[in-house]
């Protein structure tokens, strides 16, 4: 009989052990995968961008996170140290928005005239040529703005910032 009593208390105690460990990992397990799959939806994301952007023919750099992430505009300035790491620290160059003016001359004596920042988010086309920014300007209906972007300028009503094709 005493074996029995101490033999249920022992199991008992085992199993409320063994529930704790599972309410304390349940939210690890969660936040684990919740990583891996942005990280598996941002590959995806920027395989298909990369892929978008050969076939324009122009310089590719590509990165995996840029001024269009939101939460990277939060925390770039901690991982500065980044851009200093032989052959990988070359994406924090372009990580901000004004990348392109900070290095404005020397991206494009490199690159070319025309090239594209592939990321998750988004493909950026950066233009140095006149005649290009003519032909871009031209065909306004071909290279739309990203809605996500302009919205904010909507306040009053759709204008000439924030609309695309015939609208424009």
């Amino acid at each position: 009989m005493a074996h029995t009593l101490i033999f249920s208390l022992l199991t008992s105690q085992i199993a409320s052990k063994m529930a704790l460990r599972a309410i304390l990992l349940t939210p690890l397990i969660l936040v684990f995968l919740a990583i891996v799959l942005t990280l598996a939806r941002r590959t995806y994301s920027l395989i298909q961008n990369y892929i978008e952007a050969r076939k324009l023919g122009i310089s590719i750099v590509i990165v995996p996170v840029e001024w269009h992430d939101q939460v990277w505009i939060l925390v770039r300035k901690p991982f500065k140290w980044i851009g200093s790491i032989p052959l990988l620290g070359y994406w924090y160059k372009f990580s901000y928005l004004g990348s392109v003016l900070d290095y404005r001359h020397k991206l494009h004596e490199k690159l070319g005239d025309v090239f594209a920042i592939v990321s998750p988010k988004a493909i950026v086309l950066e233009v140095n040529d006149p005649h290009a920014g003519l032909v871009l300007q031209r065909d306004y209906k071909t290279w739309l703005k990203p809605r996500d972007l302009y919205e904010i300028f909507d306040i009053y009503g759709p204008g000439l910032v924030s609309v695309n094709g015939e609208d424009w």
